[in-house]
């Protein structure tokens, strides 16, 4: 029997938490025993010994940063690493992202550092894989059953919610080379499934229809290419969310700039397997989109869009250091041409604060309690952001900005023109705030 001798998986389904079990999600348990089931299979031909799950009681942040640990000491550079991610994805009262894992714990729906996957440590265990093809797909914003809200989950409309920000997945990503992040759905998205039982995520199931080569997948010299995966995920994705709920839901690759041919797992079992031909980044209207990042240190970053995804060819800061428009960030700590992080020249962070809480204000006035609770958060966030005794200026924006895209679609149009004009000039100051100008 042929395999797939280079691929080496990480299967995580955090669907059970020890010290909240209100949030349990059983479905992301389900997804995570099928996508390993799948990569077992004939179809894929993952060796066994190289393909770890974790799941239930299992999945605590140490099992899951040991095993990661075990990735690194296993995998050779020339190898392949999928990692697979379902749970609840939220941050801590800092503002730092995480994956939860089944001893997270809460206070104040806020993650309690130390109690989850948070940024910081997987971007480190990510740094000490040394492979040259790394795929992380993350399901980790999960909606309603038969609603396009979580009306019928109250407790997980509070928490758990959270897709990695803009900001998180290119520090993931500029842990080393070859690296793709495959997410659920766009930030402002929710990742859907039919609460019956047995089915999967909308996503899940687009993945390992894909994996076992149908749904649209070709055949590339006997093996799956990572962007042919992705390209019928999207559309098998989007197209389900629209016809079951009549809702968006895309799933989004972000793709560093210059990866070569990136095959992850065999076709149907890989039984004449010939010469694998490089794929082309899917173009047209998907959500893939191609980054330059600053790998440990040695690159300016710069970022461009490709399909309906916006372009903006500013640089922007990976990593501890790295050189903007001749601006040089370190940290938390700005210097913009010259001129220290206290002179905001036409950006006033005092003015952007209270334009923050009357917009607050103003969510308790227009919007359903469904509605406004996500966007709420985020700007709880963004504030703590804000309030910070050096703010950086780049996570902030970021924020913001999935903040906008939330009141382009949630606000009454009636009420939002004045809103979101006054929130498109702060957007437009705060670039300026960023490159100096």
């Amino acid at each position: 029997m042929t395999t797939f001798h280079k691929g080496h998986a990480l299967i995580i389904g955090v669907g059970q938490y020890h010290y909240h079990p209100e949030y349990n999600v059983p479905i992301t348990q389900r997804d995570a025993a099928v996508m390993k089931e799948t990569l077992l299979g004939a179809a894929c031909a993952y060796p066994p010994q190289q393909v770890a799950h974790l799941a239930g009681q299992m999945a605590t942040k140490d099992h899951i940063l040991t095993a990661l640990d075990t990735l690194a000491n296993k995998a050779q550079p020339d190898e392949t690493i999928l990692i697979y991610y379902a749970g609840h994805g939220d941050y801590d009262a800092q503002g730092t992202y995480h994956l939860t894992t089944h001893d997270t714990q809460l206070e104040k729906k806020k993650i309690i550092p130390g109690t989850g996957v948070s940024e910081e440590d997987l971007r480190d265990k990510l740094r000490a894989l040394k492979v040259s093809r790394l795929l992380l797909l993350i399901n980790a914003c999960h909606a309603g059953s038969f609603t396009s809200t979580l009306d019928n989950e109250p407790p997980s409309s509070f928490f758990g919610t959270r897709l990695p920000s803009e900001s998180t997945t290119q520090a993931l990503l500029s842990t080393g080379e070859g690296r793709l992040i495959m997410a659920a759905c766009r930030e402002s998205q929710k990742s859907y499934f039919v609460q019956d039982g047995q089915a999967l995520t909308f996503f899940t199931q687009a993945l390992v229809t894909g994996l076992r080569g149908q749904g649209g997948v070709r055949n590339n010299g006997g093996y799956i290419g990572a962007y042919d995966l992705y390209l019928a995920v999207y559309q098998n994705v989007r197209q389900t969310a629209q016809r079951m709920f009549q809702v968006m839901q895309e799933p989004v690759l972000t793709v560093q700039q210059g990866v070569g041919p990136f095959p992850v797992a065999l076709y149907q079992g890989g039984h004449s397997l010939g010469v694998y031909a490089p794929e082309p980044l899917p173009k047209g209207t998907t959500a893939a989109r191609e980054i330059t990042i600053n790998i440990e240190g040695h690159n300016v970053a710069q970022h461009s869009g490709i399909g309906d995804i916006h372009q903006d060819n500013r640089q922007f800061n990976i990593g501890s250091i790295s050189v903007t428009n001749g601006d040089m960030v370190m940290g938390d700590k700005h210097v913009y041409q010259g001129k220290s992080s206290g002179q905001h020249a036409r950006f006033s962070l005092k003015k952007f604060i209270q334009f923050l809480e009357q917009t607050d204000s103003f969510l308790l006035e227009t919007l359903a309690e469904d509605e406004k609770m996500v966007i709420q958060t985020d700007l709880e966030i963004l504030l703590h952001l804000c309030q910070k005794e050096s703010p950086n200026f780049r996570m902030i924006r970021s924020r913001f900005q999935s903040i906008l895209a939330q009141l382009e679609a949630t606000f009454p149009s009636t009420e939002r023109e004045s809103l979101l004009t006054h929130a498109k000039r702060f957007l437009a100051q705060l670039d300026r705030q960023i490159q100096g100008v």
